[in-house]
């Protein structure tokens, strides 16, 4: 284990003041992520930013997760938004990834598939749903015919009527803790999702279909059916935002991998299909790049530059 000595320190101010990659990679290397949060608070912004930029994105992402919540602020503030995700987002486990967005400065951050923005302060600024009468028309339909438990998304609340394996798995996956439903004083519901096995998700599906008008219902995956109101689109939530931030469409970039994401790959400037998508998905949009687990992103990003 390295000894963070004040010789230890001192020679490597005087490799960073050299710019003297190679050696400081060769420092970098025997250090732990946790080691390199440490050393930041001996070193100046710039002599840290210096060291940031030459690490690879794995433990870049993993020394930036180490830091205390103020250091963190205070490098992100210094880093272009695109460098962090290329270098340090992509290359976080989810629940990481989004507590780090939210601590970034005018990052605004859409959910329910375009149906909720929230400001950099957490504020509402755009919110599209169904009305809790037809929430609670809909919980009693599925409860009364496929006996299932119903998650209700109101803003950043997560609610459910009963916690089954499904529900807790969604738990452990996204590192939420639902709430116990409760509407009382609630007019407006985001989306409703329900986790159960495929032929009931299926059989859900159509039925749903058949008796309600209004809505937009589909598979996230086999397991999952979301149930939103029709006038909620990704890319309603990105023409708001654009419209909002003086940003043209052109300039826009987006990924997606599954149907609710057609809307949003048709509209920005440059939409891809990652390698992992749905068939139709591949079929409807030109540009692809690899997939999720070959770093797609990344991949897209890498080859943007400079057009």
């Amino acid at each position: 284990m390295i000894e963070l000595t004040k010789d230890y320190i001192e020679n490597l101010k005087s490799i960073i003041e050299a710019k003297d990659d190679a050696k400081a990679q060769e420092v970098l290397h025997e250090l732990y992520p946790a080691d390199i949060a440490e050393l930041y608070q001996e070193l100046n912004l710039q002599e840290a930013i210096y060291l940031y930029l030459l690490m690879d994105g794995d433990k870049a992402a993993d020394v930036l997760m180490e830091l205390d919540e103020e250091d963190r602020h205070k490098l992100l503030k210094e880093l272009p938004n695109e460098l962090i995700a290329k270098r340090f987002v992509d290359n976080m486990e989810t629940d990481d990834a989004v507590d780090l967005m939210r601590e970034l400065d005018e990052a605004p951050m859409v959910s329910y598939s375009g149906g909720l923005i929230l400001d950099e302060n957490q504020k509402v600024i755009y919110s599209k749903g169904f009305s809790v009468e037809m929430a609670k028309r809909l919980y009693k339909y599925i409860k009364y015919y496929y006996q299932i438990p119903v998650s209700f998304y109101v803003e950043n609340h997560w609610m459910v009527d009963e916690i089954d394996e499904g529900i807790e798995e969604e738990s452990i996956i996204t590192g939420l803790k639902p709430e116990k439903l409760d509407l009382n004083g609630i007019k407006k519901v985001h989306k409703l999702l329900v986790i159960a096995e495929s032929g009931i998700v299926d059989r859900l599906e159509m039925s749903l279909k058949e008796k309600f008008s209004g809505l937009k219902i589909y598979k996230s995956k086999d397991t999952y059916l979301e149930i939103m109101d029709e006038s909620v689109s990704k890319s309603s939530a990105i023409q708001f935002l654009c419209d909002k931030m003086k940003i043209g469409l052109h300039q826009t970039v987006s990924f997606g991998d599954n149907y609710n994401d057609l809307d949003m790959l048709l509209l920005t400037g440059k939409g891809f299909a990652m390698a992992n998508g749905a068939q139709g998905v591949l079929e409807s949009i030109p540009t692809h790049t690899l997939s999720n687990d070959e770093d797609g992103i990344v991949y897209a990003l890498d080859n943007l530059v400079g057009e």
